[in-house]
């Protein structure tokens, strides 16, 4: 019933025409001289999978008639296969519903009618806004898709309030019949859904005011296309809404994802194909999952699909039920954001259509909600880090004793005083790459009112949060969890803050004072900073001001980074943040007084104990650069506990984004001294380091010799 196909399309080596304008894929497919797509209807494809066999891929059948039997035996058995349906696949193909074959049959004969209307005859229907009643177009959302779809549609919302296009003639009363039995099905089969998940049978019906549900009667035409291989009918998404109910003629198309491979769906004839969407997933708090489908196109025939999406009610506010969250029974907290489904309707279809990117909107994605949730006593499994990566701190303090410069002397009148600070910052960079700052001159009380506006920051609310996502390495402002957010391969228990506050200041407006606060602080350890290169200068044998101007500090980068580190139930299977080196010349930290900062030395790891009111100072790949080698960036990582939240503080310090950074030139000798590293732009290298996976020295080793 079931056979797997590849991933995405493949692709073919012709070089395809760029279609003149936008125009319906009916007429396209129907010019005579098409003999390839235009560039713009090409889909991006990756190597093909091998086929499967395994029986186990078969899509679910449930027989509507034993689900509304009087047999309390029979129904109880397909609740269960139902609910099993939903929770294994999304997806289930449902045979005996009661709706004739020649009700389905007429209404796609007439779809079929509407698509043969003139272009001008179509136009009637255009609509602009997502929530227009009629829309009938091209593509998905032909205003924003950067690639077309082979797909022309028909969108018609048809409940509360029926809508439908006048023509072609008897189209909208077979349409009023076929969307009112559809309706009175999916509800039908929400009842069972309700009845899986251990609610009463009328929960779904009731919390989400079905009485005045959302329901869109959506026709689909895929005509054929000269290069199927390389176009797409609809790309991978998931629906919005509860249940979708397709039917179709008789040419396959859809495309599921199961068990992370596309599985082709070969319908039972006069059967409806039915997947869960987006806010059953939300209601049943993750238990069902909606499901990825798609659709792919011929080069044969036309294919026509209906599919009928029902919802809630558009003003019905969405969350996980309360009765599967955080009970005798559910020992699992809330991982969806309550969300208006209008509003999530709105979203969804204004947007490019891209996986589950809506649903991952309303996730609560913050490893601060995660902590706080109650019951929480394992963590999932997406945050089990290598257990052979999370090595032991080294515990000979004498051994590993980590170097501690005072500023004050640095600055000193003091001659002596100074040559003896430089010759110990030199070591200290060389032997360590890191070392504690005492006596820096940034008040205490600064430090502290800023880890406060930190905490309150973090304490804001998820919507609030929102606001300051950020998705580009170059955002100003990027607030999240982990590392590049979800798509992490494995998550790391840490929620952030990023702001770029040099060469220009910027700043979240929430809460009040944080940002100026955050400017104050930013400015003296610039300063700071600048202070301590110059003595770095002098060490590596260069003028005193050689870095400041070669690396052109004046529009130095300078990024300010909050880390939040929750207390987690499991530490000894998730990190803070991995073995790393930083980007820069030198990063400050500081911290609330919970430890969990380690730094690699002589290959072991070792605890940094910060003195109080004392930075703690590493030196970043583009140090290492400038000196080739001479002093090497530090990998540290972070580590949790299980007590208490720990807050830290970096600050870290860059050249001017366009400076082009290699070893510097006194440092390079052809035969004794090459030059060990590429030069490279800053701004480049940090878009490579902030866009991959974080790994040691993983973009340092990028640019070696």
């Amino acid at each position: 019933m079931a056979t797997i196909t590849p991933l995405v399309p493949q692709l073919s080596p012709k070089t395809p025409l760029h279609a003149p304008k936008l125009t319906c894929v009916k007429s396209l497919a129907a010019s005579a001289d098409l003999t390839s797509i235009p560039s713009n209807y090409t889909y991006s494809a990756s190597p093909i999978e091998p086929a499967a066999s395994d029986p186990e891929d078969s899509i679910p059948v449930i027989d509507f008639s034993l689900l509304t039997s009087g047999d309390p035996d029979q129904r109880s058995k397909i609740i269960q296969d139902l609910g099993k349906a939903c929770k294994d696949w999304g997806f289930f193909m449902v045979i005996n519903h009661g709706v004739s074959k020649s009700l389905m049959k007429a209404v796609i004969e007439a779809s079929n009618d509407f698509f043969n209307l003139t272009e001008e005859e179509k136009q009637e229907f255009d609509g602009k806004h997502v929530m227009d009643p009629i829309r009938c177009g091209t593509s998905y959302n032909a205003r924003l898709d950067k690639v077309f779809f082979w797909r022309d549609f028909l969108k018609v919302v048809v409940h509360p309030e029926f809508n439908f296009p006048d023509k072609p003639t008897g189209f909208s009363e077979l349409a009023l019949e076929y969307c009112k039995r559809t309706r009175e099905l999916a509800r039908e089969l929400l009842k069972g859904v309700s009845k899986s998940l251990g609610l009463e049978e009328c929960y779904i019906e009731k919390t989400l005011d079905l009485d005045s549900s959302l329901q869109i009667f959506v026709a689909n035409l895929y005509p054929p296309c000269p290069q199927p291989e390389l176009a797409m009918g609809m790309p991978p998404h998931s629906d919005h809404g509860l249940l979708s109910l397709l039917a179709q003629n008789e040419i396959g198309g859809l495309q599921l994802q199961h068990n992370g491979k596309w599985v082709n769906v070969n319908a039972i004839p006069n059967s409806f194909l039915v997947n869960t969407g987006d806010h059953l997933e939300i209601l049943s708090n993750g238990k069902y999952k909606s499901i990825l489908h798609r659709a792919v196109v011929n080069n044969k025939v036309t294919r026509i699909s209906l599919a009928i999406a029902n919802g809630p009610s558009l003003d019905t506010i969405v969350s996980p039920a309360p009765e599967l969250v955080n009970n005798e029974s559910h020992q699992t907290q809330a991982t969806y954001i309550p969300m208006k489904y209008k509003e999530y309707l709105e979203f969804q279809q204004s947007n490019v259509l891209d996986g589950k990117s809506c649903l991952d909107r309303v996730k609560l994605t913050l490893v601060k909600s995660l902590a706080e949730s109650g019951g929480l006593t394992s963590i999932p499994s997406d945050y089990a880090y290598s257990t052979n990566s999370i090595q032991p701190a080294a515990s000979d303090p004498e051994e590993h004793s980590i170097p501690v410069i005072d500023f004050s002397m640095l600055t000193s009148g003091d001659l002596d005083q100074r040559s003896k600070m430089i010759q110990d910052l030199g070591r200290a960079c060389e032997d360590w790459g890191g070392f504690m700052l005492i006596n820096h001159g940034v008040p205490e009380s600064l430090v502290k009112a800023v880890m406060e506006s930190c905490k309150e920051f973090f304490n804001l609310t998820e919507e609030e949060k929102r606001e300051f996502e950020g998705k580009h390495v170059f955002d100003p402002i990027k607030c999240g969890t982990s590392l590049h957010g979800r798509q992490d391969k494995v998550l790391v228990w840490r929620d952030f803050l990023k702001v770029i506050v040099h060469p220009e200041f910027r700043f979240p407006h929430k809460p009040a004072g944080f940002s100026e606060l955050a400017l104050e602080f930013c400015q003296k350890t610039r300063k700071l900073v600048r202070e301590l290169l110059k003595g770095i200068s002098e060490n590596l044998g260069f003028e005193e001001c050689y870095i400041e101007k070669t690396l052109d500090l004046d529009s130095g980068f300078q990024l300010f980074a909050a880390n939040l580190y929750p207390p987690c139930p499991q530490p000894e299977l998730t990190i803070g943040i991995p073995p790393h080196s930083d980007h820069g010349l030198l990063t400050i930290l500081g911290q609330n007084e919970i430890g969990g900062l380690q730094v690699q030395h002589n290959e072991k790891w070792v605890d940094v104990n910060i003195l109080p009111n004392s930075f703690f100072i590493n030196t970043g790949d583009h140090l290492e650069i400038l000196s080739n080698g001479k002093y090497k960036s530090l990998v540290h990582q972070a580590v949790v506990n299980n007590k208490a939240t720990r807050i830290s503080l970096a600050i870290a310090n860059g050249p001017s984004l366009d400076t082009i950074v290699g070893p510097a030139a006194e440092l390079v000798n052809n035969e004794s001294h090459p030059a060990a590293y590429i030069p490279m732009k800053f701004k480049e290298y940090l878009e490579l380091q902030q866009s991959n996976p974080l790994g040691s020295k993983t973009s340092l080793d990028r640019v070696r010799v």
